[in-house]
């Protein structure tokens, strides 16, 4: 079994052969990424192929035909859920949660025996409240460490940002609109303890900080707490927990 992970700068890659996971991650900034994505599908006798995407419509179709052209396995496409094994999606419009947040959500069920935040720090910085109880809380979006505004924009293509509160949401939100921080630009070690701060109580102690994502380590040491945990894997994780509920 291949599971993907797939963001707009990067391919993420679980091989599971005889209870042995292999990683491989392909850089979509450099032009050969998507090459060496091919060659590699190409080495592999897998029967299937398991995709979570959050990428563009352009960069989810370059991924897709590499899948096509490349390997005879079958694949299936996983999406975002509105509940899932007691795991309720606090989203309005369910399908607006971005499916890796919505699989570390699941990763993040598995991982922890108590309540939990998860923040995953990529392109974005996402921060999201998980209740053993409720579920699914709502959260935050915030721009990346490394991100610079117009790249941060672009990865809401359907989000109008000249008409968003300088404001953000105050509460957990449950929407996009509500998620976003435009405020907060750049992030900053501050924003992220603020937010951890203010929503902890919302959850039952002893609270969690799962981290996830590339910049993992900064968000770590933006935290001044020890109440964290870096899971590289949380969205793989969650993606087997949603194949094995859906069968």
């Amino acid at each position: 079994m291949l599971l993907i992970d797939s963001g707009n700068s990067s391919i993420k890659c679980r091989l599971l052969q005889s209870a042995i996971a292999t990683d491989r991650v392909f850089d979509r900034y450099r032009s050969s990424g998507l090459e060496h994505f091919g060659a590699y599908l190409k080495t592999l006798d897998v029967a299937d192929i398991y995709v979570a995407s959050v990428a563009s419509d352009e960069v989810q179709q370059q991924l897709l035909h590499q899948l096509s052209t490349h390997s005879s396995a079958q694949w299936q496409i996983l999406e975002t859920l509105p509940a899932l094994d007691g795991i309720k999606n606090a989203y309005q419009d369910y399908r607006q949660l971005g499916v890796d947040r919505w699989l570390a959500l699941l990763g993040a069920s598995v991982t922890s025996a108590s309540d939990s935040i998860v923040i995953d720090a990529g392109s974005a910085i996402t921060i999201d409240l998980l209740s053993k109880r409720l579920g699914h809380l709502g959260g935050a979006i915030l721009p990346g460490f490394h991100c610079d505004w117009q790249r941060f924009q672009c990865l809401f293509p359907n989000i109008d940002f000249s008409t968003l509160k300088t404001s953000g949401h105050p509460q957990p939100g449950k929407s996009t609109v509500q998620c976003l921080h435009p405020q907060e630009y750049p992030a900053s070690s501050d924003s992220l303890q603020r937010f951890v701060g203010q929503w902890r109580n919302t959850l039952t102690a002893p609270v969690e900080i799962l981290l996830c994502g590339q910049d993992a380590a900064l968000a770590a040491a933006s935290l001044d707490e020890n109440t964290y945990r870096i899971v590289p894997d949380l969205v793989f994780t969650g993606m087997l927990k949603q194949i094995e509920c859906l069968g």
